[in-house]
């Protein structure tokens, strides 16, 4: 499918921009929480590429809080989203679109297939062929650097399939990192770096992130999967059906 956003000149000028900006920082605007000075000034004296997000259409107004006159901007539509997911995943990630579309392929298929633990799998071997100087030294000495670039990788690869996925959703207590809809199933995840599957897990529970879905009828999947810094891979994952029964774990050397 083809994106008008990107076929326009706008798309050249907004990747260049977003070049100036720590790359753990491309999809941080998506829901954010903003006063109108914030996103409405020229986008060169700008010192996040916000302005011109909105400015371009890729953000645009959800909603209006008029008693605190803050704005909520969120990237309109699905559309737009894997637009632009599409554009950014060979410069944030320095992958080729063959490499990327072959991701997109085998995730797709094992998603569409219930198999999380493949789709895992084909994302392990993506994330270890990513070159070491994707993200800066003083980024990655950072542990919420590194953990925001890492969540924002798993987003990015699992936004490029057809089912809905969102990431950081809403809970009483929490936020979700990311959660994966298809006709069939309803897969929960929590991504944890230099710490365990089972915290992740834990986190999902303790949290109330599968509340929300709970009476929906779909097959509801949890998942934690942990990320060693050291390794720069996945090294650990379990899955547990939603009374936590374990169906699948698996792990690799960090």
């Amino acid at each position: 499918t083809n994106h008008y956003w990107f076929e326009s000149g706008t798309s050249t000028a907004l990747l260049e921009h977003l070049k100036r900006y720590p790359i753990t920082r491309a999809l941080d605007y998506d829901g954010v929480e903003v006063c109108e000075n914030e996103f409405s000034i020229p986008c060169e004296s700008a010192d996040t590429p916000m302005p011109l997000l909105y400015q371009s259409g890729y953000l645009t107004i959800a909603s209006y809080d008029p008693l605190l006159k803050l704005y909520v901007l969120k990237i309109p539509n699905n559309e737009v989203r894997k637009g632009l997911i599409d554009c950014l995943m060979p410069i944030i990630l320095k992958r080729t679109v063959a490499d990327n579309n072959g991701l997109v392929t085998a995730m797709a298929k094992a998603i569409f297939s219930r198999d999380l633990g493949k789709a895992l799998t084909a994302l392990r071997s993506y994330i270890a062929k990513i070159p070491y100087d994707i993200i800066t030294k003083e980024e990655w000495e950072c542990n919420e650097s590194r953990e925001a670039f890492y969540k924002l990788l798993i987003y990015m690869a699992f936004s490029m399939l057809n089912s809905i996925v969102d990431t950081e959703v809403k809970s009483v207590l929490g936020r979700a990192d990311v959660v994966i809809q298809t006709n069939a199933d309803i897969f929960v995840l929590e991504l944890k770096v230099d710490d365990t599957a089972e915290n992740a897990l834990q986190q999902i529970d303790s949290k109330g992130y599968t509340i929300p879905y709970e009476a929906d009828g779909r097959k509801l999947t949890k998942c934690g999967i942990c990320i060693s810094s050291s390794a720069r891979n996945i090294t650990h994952w379990r899955t547990t059906d939603a009374d936590g029964n374990v169906v699948d774990e698996q792990k690799f050397n960090s």
